[in-house]
């Protein structure tokens, strides 16, 4: 019942926008009628006195069955942005994320199957969601009105890069990723759905390396193997796991939360472009070159790294909050000594 509320009140306000305008949505609009229709009268849909209503209407729909009934909501109250400009970030991040595709293999997922794994699985893919329509809110393309299709050519490359992400990955990315396949055939997942899977969060940070290497004219593929190299070197996995059990009882604290991930994600690229920019004869479109390049780039700054290994040690063995969490200072002065060794 609530799920059906919602759906109607995304569709009305997607109505009142010119969202449905958008080419790229043409697609949702020939998908709606059987095939031998759209082979016969495609030309005439986008005519049809109703286009604006079924698009909306079916976006709205996926909006909800992909993130759930307080996606949308949370978004545009967190970002202050446009429902509008929420659904076009949806639409970007389901074809570049195969969000859709994973949404399908789930849902045919038989009834043996345990809990654990439908839920776990449910709820990763959620938050790769939300995480990839905020990035690209913050990046403003979706707010300032580029269309879809533009957007996927923007980022485009993304797709190529989780396909091929194990080229890229450090031991350590490796062994995580390797233990989440682990388990998804361990659940008798199918093979596409853990695919998808496994590479949803390392495929998020990809979208910082793709804008990372465009904004300094590297390659993706050259840079990315750096980033992963880093992501391990410096602990960022363990900054966002304890990023992800502060709390969020408020809009502030959920705020201070995503502000705090970005950062973390961001400061992370920054690093690898550092170590790019001093490598000098080290070729880095493999795990073993970015190795060696950002080896020489610790060496070449031991007060910087110093600094950071220093941090790192003392997050372990510092208390933690009153409420059994970890304390926000000592995850702000991380990401500080982090940043400022970038």
């Amino acid at each position: 019942m609530l799920a059906a509320y919602v759906k109607i009140y995304l569709t009305h306000a997607l109505e009142q926008t010119d969202f449905a305008d958008d080419p790229y949505l043409s697609g949702v609009l020939h998908e709606y009628f059987p095939a031998a229709l759209v082979q016969r009268f495609g030309e005439y849909l986008e005519s049809h006195p109703l286009r604006k209503e079924i698009i909306c209407t079916r976006v709205a729909n996926e909006m909800v069955n992909l993130g759930g009934i307080t996606f949308a909501y949370r978004v545009t109250e967190e970002t202050n942005v446009g429902v509008d400009a929420v659904a076009r970030a949806f639409i970007v991040a389901r074809e570049l994320f195969e969000l859709g595709k994973a949404a399908a293999l789930h849902r045919a997922l038989p009834a043996t199957t345990a809990l654990e794994a439908w839920y776990t699985v449910l709820r990763d893919n959620q938050r790769v969601l939300d995480r990839v329509v905020r990035w690209l809110i913050a990046e403003r393309g979706v707010v300032a009105g580029i269309s879809i299709g533009q957007m996927l050519q923007n980022f485009g490359e993304v797709v190529s890069l989780r396909h091929n992400l194990p080229e890229y990955l450090s031991e350590a990315s490796r062994e995580r990723v390797r233990a989440k396949r682990v388990l998804g055939e361990e659940w008798g997942l199918p093979e596409e759905l853990i695919v998808i899977w496994i590479r949803g969060f390392e495929g998020y940070a990809l979208m910082d390396v793709i804008r990372s290497a465009r904004d300094n004219s590297l390659g993706a593929t050259e840079l990315a193997p750096i980033y992963f190299a880093s992501y391990d070197r410096f602990k960022v996995d363990q900054l966002l796991g304890l990023i992800s059990e502060l709390p969020r009882n408020d809009r502030w604290e959920t705020l201070a939360r995503q502000a705090m991930r970005g950062s973390l994600y961001e400061t992370a690229a920054e690093l690898a472009i550092s170590v790019a920019s001093e490598n000098g004869k080290h070729e880095t479109h493999t795990p073993a070159g970015a190795q060696l390049a950002l080896q020489e780039w610790v060496e070449n700054h031991p007060t910087r790294v110093g600094n950071i290994d220093r941090v790192l040690a003392e997050i372990r063995e510092a208390e933690p909050a009153p409420a059994g969490h970890p304390r926000l200072a000592v995850i702000s002065v991380a990401l500080r000594t982090l940043s400022s060794a970038s």
